[in-house]
């Protein structure tokens, strides 16, 4: 099967605040914070039990590591995932990247990228250690 993906998708769990831009346009900004699932360059997997709609315009704050500030994203609910469908991944949405400053666009990358090459490497050494 080929991979439709565009983005290499890491396995992890990082805290995200996000709030619906409809709600906070009503004026009943309500907060949320849960973790990502996975995430790419592109977009990001969240597991939560509170599920806007598909088509829904969310604003994120990506807890970075400890000493960094957190990554500032828009983005669009592109999927919901169904219980019977996707009971593993269910409750949970996928939300693809629309706008990110410049600073944070290079500060997500740079951590992505940090924890692709950790993989890898940890993946040599693990093979390494196989053929022992």
């Amino acid at each position: 099967m080929k991979e439709r993906r565009k983005y290499k998708r890491i396995a992890i769990k990082i805290p995200v605040r996000w709030e619906s831009e409809e709600s906070r346009k009503q004026g009943s900004s309500e907060i949320l914070l849960f973790d990502t699932r996975n995430i790419t360059r592109a977009g990001l997997f969240l597991k939560t039990k509170s599920r806007p709609k598909k088509g829904s315009h969310l604003r994120l704050e990506l807890k970075m590591p400890k000493g960094t500030k957190p990554v500032n994203i828009r983005g669009k609910v592109i999927w919901v995932a169904k219980k019977g469908v996707q009971p593993y991944l269910y409750p949970g949405i996928g939300i693809k990247f629309e706008k990110i400053s410049p600073a944070d666009c290079k500060r997500l990358n740079a951590f992505l990228q940090n924890k692709f090459n950790n993989f890898h490497d940890s993946l040599e050494l693990k093979n390494m250690y196989m053929k022992l």
